[in-house]
């Protein structure tokens, strides 16, 4: 019995939801961390404190909305309000964070968009909707997840590029090309595609048409990889903007049946 309570947040469509969103902001949280913590500056004075720091931060912050997501399916009300109140916060936090030329909140979008529809759908509704079991909205949102944090690596591959000086006499000297270590920046961007192919692949065999959006964003970063910033701007929002088409898709919920409320008591 306690086992049943323990995962029923797992079978409720907006507990799901928002903590699908917890967790891929914990996973951006972790990419910009490392990100920043190969930064130059950071590596020139040893500090490695960005890899694991952002990360454990972003989990303290984010302890309301897990409180929140726990609570929906018997507290709609109350779970929906935390879990958008600590949004909304983040939300906040990661503007006042994020220069126009240094998109650090993006890798928190993905989060912050699951989190704010799990609990304004809580909100709307009064009650949380049983979910249908099975792979399809766990592979939406992972697709959705990827491809801005693909964005935001794919601008800091680039952020640098421009920023050389000439020294009378002597050669060019540039900046190091990317935001981080150039080369753990390109095996992560290596890897969101290449997970943008998977899940395509995955929801091609479950026969969803959907598919050509993830697919269509890992065809994107290919070509972003050989563009310059400018392009890669325009590259970075047509991937967030297919983040959001992904995450707003329905979910396979099932409507509430009038005995499971007995059969939980």
């Amino acid at each position: 019995m306690a086992t049943t309570v323990a995962l029923t947040p797992f079978r409720k469509a907006e507990s799901l939801m928002t903590m699908a969103g917890i967790g891929l902001a914990l996973v951006g949280a972790l990419v910009l961390g490392v990100v920043l913590a190969t930064e130059r500056e950071h590596l020139e004075i040893d500090n490695l404190n960005w890899a694991w720091g952002v990360p454990l931060l972003t989990a303290l912050f984010l302890l309301p909305a897990l409180v929140g997501a726990s609570l929906m399916p018997s507290k709609a009300w109350t779970g929906g309000v935390l879990v958008m109140g600590n949004a909304a916060i983040l939300l906040i936090a990661a503007a006042l964070t994020t220069p126009v030329a240094l998109p650090l909140g993006i890798p928190y979008l993905p989060g912050l968009v699951l989190m704010w529809r799990g609990a304004s759908r809580a909100l709307a509704r009064r009650s949380s909707q049983n979910i249908e079991l099975g792979p399809l909205p766990l592979l939406m949102w992972a697709a959705g997840g990827l491809t801005p944090i693909l964005a935001f690596l794919l601008i800091a591959s680039r952020l640098y590029e421009n920023d050389c000086s000439f020294i009378v006499g002597g050669p060019e000297v540039c900046s190091p090309p990317s935001l981080g270590n150039e080369t753990l920046v390109w095996a992560l961007i290596g890897l969101s595609v290449a997970g943008l192919f998977a899940v395509g692949l995955a929801l091609l065999a479950l026969r969803q048409g959907i598919a050509l959006l993830p697919l269509a964003a890992a065809l994107l970063g290919l070509w972003a990889v050989w563009s310059p910033l400018g392009r890669i701007g325009f590259i970075a929002l047509a991937l967030v903007a297919i983040s959001f088409m992904l995450f707003f898709m329905p979910v396979p919920a099932i409507k509430k049946k009038p005995s499971e409320g007995d059969a939980r008591a």
